[in-house]
């Protein structure tokens, strides 16, 4: 079975992301959709911010939705995507050891400023 990455569309560092996982990740692995996209806003019903009901203000993350219903978002969601890479990038999976705080504290400042340093892609990365 395989899990959907759903990511931020507009984002060049996020379309850049998305190529990078599909040259190492495991064949068959991942999934993708835009969270702009109708699939990706359906994928995404269930794991809306809380208080907020709308999975749509999530745009600074990534979401990783498991076939077992699981979700991961933000640094927790980049670590297990990295779980599937094959060897050597699956090393990156040992930022798992960093505190999720910390973590998720340096995905939101890059989240921050994305569009500044990555700029803003000029197409999604994938069709729906």
């Amino acid at each position: 079975m395989t899990s959907w990455i759903l990511y931020d569309g507009d984002c060049g560092l996020c379309a850049h992301s998305i190529r990078f996982i599909r040259r190492h990740a495991r064949d068959g692995r991942y999934r993708y959709a835009a969270l702009q996209s109708p699939r990706g806003r359906e994928l995404a019903k269930g794991v809306a911010e809380p208080g907020t009901g709308r999975a749509e203000t999530r745009p600074g993350s990534v979401l990783l939705v498991r076939p077992d219903g699981r979700v991961f978002d933000r640094s927790a969601a980049a670590v297990r995507i990295a779980c599937g890479f094959r060897f050597p990038w699956n090393l990156l999976a040992a930022w798992w050891i960093v505190p999720r705080p910390l973590r998720d504290a340096g995905y939101r400042l890059i989240a921050r400023y994305r569009y500044r340093w990555f700029g803003v892609a000029d197409a999604c990365a994938l069709p729906d």
